[in-house]
């Protein structure tokens, strides 16, 4: 009789507990439904920062290299540039990936990613399209909407051709490089999105990521570990979705914070920088890497000039300046590279310096004798040496745009008489009937093919 009594307890023991654990687990997700609710519901547009991204502005970004901006303004703009860097970027079809679609005060882009460029101040007719392709300096990382590349472009372009309409477009991305705008244009091109003028701006992204002898978008690793996982998984019998439970989503939500925290690692690939890092000077592996990037950079911007010549475009490239070629690096708040920097930065900045051609405008040593704060953070700039570059790229610009005032001019009309030798009376005529169009507001625009 007491051995049952003995039982008895246990077993009632043993319910007690397993009921209360019950409840317990029952009641936490209760209390984790409505923190996600809340969440969810009034801090959706307040995407929790990233601490990756946090790290990042601790370490690098400078206040005092701002030239425009209060420092309260700027602190402003790097929380909304924080919370646009947490929510990540968004996978795009041929290019990889792009920006997310973000508004703020400072910083907005629109639903294909794209940063908003300062609004045009339209006057007659169709408006001349610019679009400036490039990376994350092209983007405008570090300084607000108004204070990028193309926003300046935009602004002086007025200013110097009151009677034009001038449409200037932002097509810089974080991490892209010749081979992605490339693939970009394309994808414009076959949406019927045609410009009458593409810039490329590129040298950094280029450098850093064709030196290893890899023309690949940078997350490529990173997918491909993906696929390949996903490879493996077993998709036999259907799954139940669980992820509706507050726990499961809570335990979800961490493993991929962790997962992600894992992938930025690996993507930086520290092996390989260590090995880059240790080369000595003048090594014949680092000048076959710096070759190697010169030789596919030039393969690229053919590539582009064909294709802009095909579709009545006129493009430019620009050799980009970088802290790591002829800069004074005491400037910087915190440089990049703490020893030495590696030898690829000169050998292909060199090479590309040697290269010329009428729509190439090489600015890579273009801090050489600056000696103020240019860079916002590790490698964007301040909002007055964006503005220098537009002057710089608005004067490359200058000869093409005067055509467009006139298309009798001088230089029109030596174009015309070699081109007619070329193409037919007929097909330079319907040509010049377009560049004529465009003068008087209406019809398409004729631009003259880049040199090879």
């Amino acid at each position: 009789m007491k051995k049952n009594e003995s039982y008895i307890r246990v077993y009632k023991s043993l319910a007690l507990q397993t009921f209360n654990t019950i409840v317990l687990i029952l009641l936490l997700n209760l209390i984790l439904a409505g923190l996600l609710w809340v969440r969810d519901t009034f801090l959706k547009s307040m995407p929790a920062v990233d601490q990756r991204v946090l790290s990042h502005r601790e370490k690098y970004s400078d206040l005092k290299a701002y030239t425009v901006m209060k420092p309260v303004d700027v602190n402003r703009f790097l929380n909304e540039q924080d919370s646009m860097g947490s929510i990540g970027f968004q996978h795009e079809a041929w290019v990889q990936f792009r920006n997310p679609e973000f508004h703020g005060t400072f910083l907005n882009t629109d639903e294909r990613g794209f940063r908003k460029t300062k609004d045009p101040q339209f006057s007659s007719g169709r408006p001349i399209k610019i679009y400036v392709f490039g990376g994350s300096a092209t983007f405008g990382y570090g300084v607000a909407d108004d204070n990028t590349i193309p926003s300046f472009i935009q602004t002086i372009l007025e200013r110097q051709y009151p009677d034009y309409s001038i449409l200037v477009k932002n097509y810089g991305q974080g991490f892209y490089y010749s081979s992605q705008e490339m693939l970009l244009l394309i994808s414009l091109i076959k949406d019927n999105d045609i410009p009458d003028f593409a810039i490329f701006i590129d040298g950094g992204n280029d450098t850093h990521q064709l030196h290893l002898k890899h023309d690949q978008p940078y997350f490529t690793n990173t997918l491909r570990d993906l696929w390949n996982f996903r490879r493996h998984v077993s998709y036999s019998q259907p799954k139940r979705d669980y992820s509706w439970i507050p726990m499961i989503r809570l335990a979800k939500g961490i493993s991929r914070r962790l997962l992600a925290l894992k992938s930025h690692k690996e993507s930086r690939n520290p092996n390989k920088e260590k090995q880059i890092n240790n080369l000595s000077p003048g090594t014949n592996e680092e000048c076959s890497n710096a070759d190697y990037v010169v030789k596919r950079y030039k393969n690229n911007i053919r590539i582009i000039r064909s294709i802009c010549c095909e579709y009545g475009i006129k493009c430019y490239f620009v050799w980009q300046p970088m802290p790591f070629y002829k800069y004074d690096r005491s400037l910087h708040r915190t440089f990049p590279y703490p020893g030495q920097i590696p030898k690829h930065w000169s050998e292909v900045y060199t090479g590309m310096k040697d290269y010329s051609s009428l729509d190439f405008l090489y600015l890579g040593e273009f801090f050489e004798n600056v000696f103020e704060k240019v860079f916002v953070d590790d490698v964007h700039y301040n909002e007055k040496y964006n503005e220098k570059i537009a002057a710089e790229i608005c004067e490359l610009l200058k000869s093409d745009l005067n055509d467009f005032a006139s298309p009798n001019s001088e230089s029109n009309l030596k174009f015309t008489e070699t081109k007619m030798k070329i193409f037919g009376e007929e097909e330079i005529r319907w040509k010049l009937k377009k560049a004529f169009d465009i003068a008087v507001g209406t019809g398409q625009t004729y631009v003259r093919c880049g040199s090879n």
